[in-house]
């Protein structure tokens, strides 16, 4: 009895024993590709630290290199920082990027002031990691870099005029000579004054603007590069960046009265609605009998305090 008793105990601490050292084969395991894959790190080291568009002539700038290997990409993606602003490239796999591809980013970031600009350089691409059990494709992103860039200055024309729908009728056509509206600007030279103003009122839908430079006007008026309008035609933005090259027409969607601002040295554009305008007239006025009988009043800011 007490033999049987000794071999149960021995049988059963057995089975604890086996319990214990139980691997279940049938569960998944470590994958030994993913691991490697996880495990391997993307560098870059920047081969330039400034460039200077006023003397750069490549139409390819070698922005960096990696520690990737001949066929483990086939581009990498660029992003850019500036003026808490972000704009993305593309750079082939030797980290080439397009001259024209790299100065938009920066105009993107900054405007086209031909200022030094310190740009931030993020790089990622979709890597082949060769591991034991195969090739795996991997996202991958390396530590951001620095460098400097400095666009070349901008094309100011003297004098700026606006064409488009809004000013064509049964006797003219808007997007002529004839119908065109100056811009406003002061007597300051236009590098340091780059500002241009224009009032205009549109009074249907989708009224479609472009921007004619005094050059234009002076020479052949629909020249490209030289006329000047938003990047994509129809934009209807009303904020923006304007191109002289290619230049598409920007669009009014919703009739009214506008004031189209346009800052020359970074090719930008705002157009607002006009602030209403008030005029006084009177006894003293000739009741308005004539235009130079009515005062323009000025909008002021005040308080309770100021009566």
């Amino acid at each position: 009895m007490i033999k049987k008793i000794f071999c149960g105990i021995v049988a059963v601490a057995g089975l604890v024993s086996c319990t214990d050292d139980y691997t279940d084969w049938s569960s998944p395991q470590s994958n030994a590709a993913n691991e490697a894959a996880e495990k391997f790190e993307m560098t870059v080291t920047p081969s330039v630290t400034a460039v200077d568009f006023a003397t750069e002539t490549s139409e390819a700038i070698q922005l960096f290199s990696s520690n990737l290997e001949t066929g483990q990409t086939k581009a990498y993606t660029v992003e850019l920082t500036g003026n808490e602003k972000v704009a993305t490239i593309t750079a082939d796999a030797t980290g080439n990027v397009a001259a024209i591809d790299l100065s938009n980013a920066v105009a993107s970031l900054y405007g086209r002031a031909p200022y030094e600009r310190e740009i931030t350089a993020t790089i990622s691409a979709d890597v082949t990691i060769t591991t034991a059990d195969g090739e795996v494709v991997a996202g991958k992103t390396a530590a951001p870099f620095k460098f400097k860039a400095t666009l070349v200055a901008p094309v100011i024309a003297s004098a700026y005029y606006l064409v488009g729908d809004m000013f064509t009728n049964d006797n003219v056509n808007g997007w002529s000579a004839e119908a065109m509206k100056q811009f406003t600007h002061s007597e300051v030279n236009v590098y340091d004054d780059p500002i241009f103003t224009v009032k205009f009122e549109t009074t249907k839908e989708n009224q479609y603007w472009k921007i004619i430079p005094q050059d234009n006007v002076d020479g052949e008026f629909w020249a490209n590069p030289g006329v000047v309008g938003p990047a994509t035609d129809g934009d209807p933005a009303m904020s923006g960046v304007l191109t002289r090259d290619g230049a598409g027409a920007g669009k009014i969607e919703v009739p009214g009265k506008y004031t189209l601002t346009i800052n020359m040295m970074d090719y930008s554009y705002t157009i607002e609605p006009t602030p209403l305008e008030l005029y006084m007239t009177g006894s003293n006025y000739n009741w308005g009998g004539i235009e130079s009988d009515w005062v323009p009043m000025i909008p002021v800011n005040g308080s309770d305090e100021d009566f």
